[in-house]
């Protein structure tokens, strides 16, 4: 194996014309993705959403079961709000509110038919 001045190491594949790169070249080459990935995870943006990747996403099964969570949650509370939201804006309109008026009427219209 002979070395030329452009730093490639050649062997008899470069009769063919293929060069292969030299290991000071390529440890620098890893050394600076290696160096970018860790500088993109401590970035606040990239680790919350490789976090969120990491933890729900990576995985088919629990992407899906987040997803089926999710809709659970968001079905049970949408529910909640609109039915108080209702109640708020048909105040006095509704069964319970009248109910108990027609109680209070039906309990004088006995004590006036008892009094008679």
């Amino acid at each position: 194996v002979s070395t030329q001045s452009t730093g490639t190491q050649i062997d008899s594949a470069d009769t063919l014309g293929i060069k292969k790169m030299s290991a000071s070249r390529y440890n620098l080459r890893t050394s600076f993705a290696r160096r970018r990935a860790i500088a993109g995870r401590n970035n606040a943006k990239g680790l919350i959403s490789g976090q969120i990747y990491r933890t729900l996403l990576k995985r088919n099964s629990v992407w899906i079961t987040t997803i089926v969570a999710v809709t659970f949650l968001f079905e049970t509370y949408s529910s909640r709000i609109t039915d108080g939201l209702w109640s708020w804006i048909n105040k006095g309109r509704l069964w319970p509110d009248v109910q108990k008026h027609i109680q209070v009427l039906e309990a004088k219209k006995k004590e006036e038919e008892g009094e008679e």
